[in-house]
């Protein structure tokens, strides 16, 4: 059922949120930005997100890119096995 949730549709979404005219405009320099992607997330998975980390290192970010180990689908955190996986990584993480 959750990975059919998964549609074209959330890719105008997400390309929204990336754009760099969206990004750009904030200073950071400076930011910390935690980045979590699961390899079984079709709209931001884990290649995605490692060029968004890029793109906010190269303008000063320290930026963290955390993969989660298992396939989970988009929005994975809002459900409790997501959930439990990004609170595990984020603890170790600080």
């Amino acid at each position: 059922m959750l990975g059919s949730y998964q549609g074209e549709e959330h890719w105008a979404v997400v390309a929204r949120l990336f754009l760099p005219t969206r990004l750009s405009a904030r200073r950071w320099a400076g930011a910390r930005v935690d980045l979590v992607a699961s390899p079984g997330d079709l709209v931001a998975p884990p290649h995605v997100m490692r060029r968004l980390a890029d793109w906010l290192s190269a303008r000063g970010a320290d930026v963290r890119l955390h993969v989660v180990g298992q396939p989970l689908p988009h929005m994975f955190m809002m459900f409790e096995e997501g959930a439990e996986c990004v609170a595990e990584l984020l603890a170790t993480a600080v």
